[in-house]
């Protein structure tokens, strides 16, 4: 990769030399120019680079500025000047699959598996920083910061997120309208579903989610919190388990909980449970049901399952109670395909979801 894109710090007189995000076009928008917020688009314009999705080493080509240009003309922000991810497959063939919590090894194999990356830091002004990975080698990896170029990881004190794309082929004009018309759907609650996601919980997490609760007519369907805490704390240090205990988060607001393991075989006859993984827990808070924000979850859930933190499977899989019909309908929206014959009467079911 060409070191043109190396000099793209957001704090360039080449990028704020007029408004990036004018108010007659992003009336709401709190920020207006790259030096205040523009670390995204400058991380994506490098990460294009790495992907040679913009070979060109012609400055008057492509830049950050240039490619901020782009994705207003294509609709990609909305009034208040975000960006929405998914809709970058407007001008690229790239699909944004979502935002999962860093940890080193999720890292490295959604690098190893082709998956271009951007990560996140807490931001000074915004609530995130954006920066581009660049390279992992055995003794860590760096990232292009659009506040000071080229870092190392290990650098940042702390580390978020990783966003993850996927390179895609190019569709027919009629499919991609149709696809663009999907990433324009927001959730009922009038959220666009980048803003719901998982964080790793935490010392100083576990409080919001502990105090979460679904409807008392729900009680049956779903352990409390609490309880499900006290299972992975067991599962971990008695049988050896890896468990993903996470925050629902719409931005930094607890709306729910959810809870991933792995190789949990609670009965002999379910095989597909043998190294695979298994969505253990998982609920949204009675005030924020409805919204859309228990579909929204799940996919992000799912876009982590599929980093293999603990490894290749061939599926994940759930089980809910069988009155539970809302769940029902939203694992097999997802794919999830049910096996009822593997569960005894009043036993909660299984349903599997190939990976």
């Amino acid at each position: 990769m060409d070191q043109t894109c190396m000099t793209w710090l957001q704090t360039a007189p080449c990028l704020n030399r007029a408004e990036a995000w004018p108010a007659e076009r992003f009336p709401e928008a709190e920020f207006r120019y790259f030096r205040d917020c523009g670390c995204l688009v400058c991380a994506l314009a490098v990460m294009l680079r790495r992907c040679g999705l913009e070979a060109s080493a012609e400055e008057t080509c492509f830049d950050p500025w240039i490619l901020n240009q782009r994705l207003i003309d294509c609709g990609a922000f909305t009034p208040a000047a975000d960006l929405e991810l998914s809709r970058i497959s407007r001008l690229y063939p790239l699909e944004y699959l979502g935002a999962i919590p860093y940890t080193e090894e999720a890292l490295q194999r959604a690098d190893a598996s082709g998956f271009p990356c951007l990560i996140t830091v807490p931001g000074e002004k915004a609530e995130r920083h954006f920066a581009a990975l660049l390279d992992l080698l055995p003794d860590g990896g760096t990232v292009f910061d659009p506040a000071c170029g080229i870092r190392r990881l290990r650098a940042y004190d702390r580390i978020c997120e990783i966003r993850m794309f996927r390179l895609t082929k190019r569709e027919t004009n009629a499919a991609e309208q149709k696809r663009d018309m999907r990433h324009d759907k927001k959730g009922k609650g009038g959220f666009t579903m980048e803003q719901i996601h998982l964080e790793k919980l935490t010392w100083d997490t576990a409080d919001d989610v502990l105090k979460l609760r679904v409807a008392k007519e729900q009680k049956e369907f779903v352990a409390s919190n609490s309880d499900s805490l006290i299972d992975a704390y067991f599962a971990v240090t008695e049988e050896g388990k890896t468990v993903y205990p996470f925050g629902i988060y719409r931005g930094k607001k607890a709306v729910g909980f959810l809870m991933i393991s792995y190789h949990c075989v609670w009965r002999e006859n379910l095989d597909f449970a043998k190294n695979s993984y298994y969505i253990w827990r998982f609920m949204i808070d009675k005030r924020y049901q409805g919204k859309g924000y228990g579909r929204a979850a799940l996919q992000c859930a799912i876009d982590f399952i599929r980093t293999f933190p603990c490894g290749q499977a061939a599926c994940c899989w759930l089980s809910y109670e069988p009155e539970n019909a809302a769940a029902g309908k939203l694992y097999r929206s997802f794919g999830f395909v049910e096996r009822p014959e593997l569960c005894g009467e009043g036993e909660e079911i299984p349903a599997v979801l190939k990976l």
